[in-house]
């Protein structure tokens, strides 16, 4: 089992299906990328519902994931961001000057690991401890990829 201890969720309403979500979510990221760039630096994640969009802030220390969601208990939408923003902070790890971004291939790369991560979730939905309170969510991640791909 991996630690994720560098990995924070902060507290906000519904902060405890985000941390689900987050726990669930990382050591796919782990087996992709290696746990070392996966626990690298210290990431908090939080939600803004005012915020017009998520991003991984980099001019903090230590680094934050911004959720956007006017609701957390919108699961597959907090995969789909979560997981866009998780691979910004991986493709960080790897680079000389962390500062520096490529936009449209970093953004490429995000978009493509939120679109597999979605179908990751449907798969593996078992897995994560929100399944006990809704074990046929994984047809509406499903759904949500689907949409996603249709855009």
């Amino acid at each position: 089992m991996n630690s994720f201890d560098k990995w924070t969720v902060a507290a906000f309403d519904g902060s405890d299906s985000v941390r689900y979500i987050l726990h669930f979510l990382l050591p796919e990221y782990s087996r992709i990328f290696g746990a070392k760039i996966m626990n690298a630096e210290k990431c908090i994640v939080f939600n803004d519902p005012t915020s017009e969009c998520p991003m991984l802030i980099i001019n903090t220390n230590p680094v934050m994931i911004r959720l956007a969601q006017s609701s957390t208990s919108y699961w597959a939408q907090t995969v789909y961001q979560l997981s866009h923003e998780i691979c910004h902070y991986a493709i960080r790890q790897g680079k000389a000057n962390k500062d520096y971004t490529l936009s449209w291939l970093e953004e490429t790369i995000c978009e493509a690991m939120s679109l597999y991560m979605l179908q990751y979730s449907a798969e593996k939905w078992c897995k994560c401890p929100l399944s006990q309170r809704a074990p046929q969510f994984s047809k509406s991640i499903t759904a949500y990829l689907v949409n996603e791909l249709k855009r």
